[in-house]
């Protein structure tokens, strides 16, 4: 039976500034034993996360949100999309379908494949707009994909959790 994760308790609080704090984040968690309290697996977040990083180089395929949402409720909410953490909760819409991970990722693979993805970010330029937020700017893309990550990898909880230094 799937998890709702709107209601998963014990998930980790994360806030990334950027892109080497996102890596060490995924080098952490590919290098310890960890679990996860959602629907998917480590591998399966990964390779998530990588396909959505690199939706704005490839494109969604034709994924698109209704234009009342897209023109009447995100003009209101972009701002805390970029800056807060996202909700818990989101299904992907099933026309959405590129966007589902692999259901045999693994940890190893994910990692590899977010890495590349995350690499085009130094390279090139986002060609698509955001299904849901439309266009936007560059470090818009940057900090829509940091939240995205805090989001999934909250989900990933490392069996013994660093003490701070």
């Amino acid at each position: 039976m799937a998890v709702n994760t709107a209601q998963v308790s014990g998930r980790r609080k994360l806030h990334f500034a950027d892109f080497s704090q996102l890596l060490a984040d995924v080098d952490y968690i590919t290098t310890h034993s960890c679990h996860t309290l959602g629907n998917w697996s480590v591998g399966q977040i990964l390779d998530h996360l990588a396909i959505a990083a690199n939706t704005p180089f490839d494109g969604f395929e034709g994924f698109k949100a209704s234009w009342f949402t897209r023109h009447l409720i995100i003009p209101f909410i972009k701002n805390n999309l970029l800056t807060k953490p996202m909700a818990a909760g989101f299904q992907i819409p099933h026309e959405a379908t590129v966007m589902f991970p692999s259901s045999t990722a693994t940890p190893q693979a994910g990692s590899a494949k977010l890495k590349a993805a995350l690499a085009r970010f130094s390279t090139e330029l986002p060609k698509f707009p955001h299904p849901v937020l439309g266009d936007l700017a560059f470090q818009e893309w940057v900090a829509v994909t940091l939240r995205h990550a805090e989001l999934h990898l909250s989900f990933i909880v490392p069996a013994e959790v660093p003490v701070p230094v």
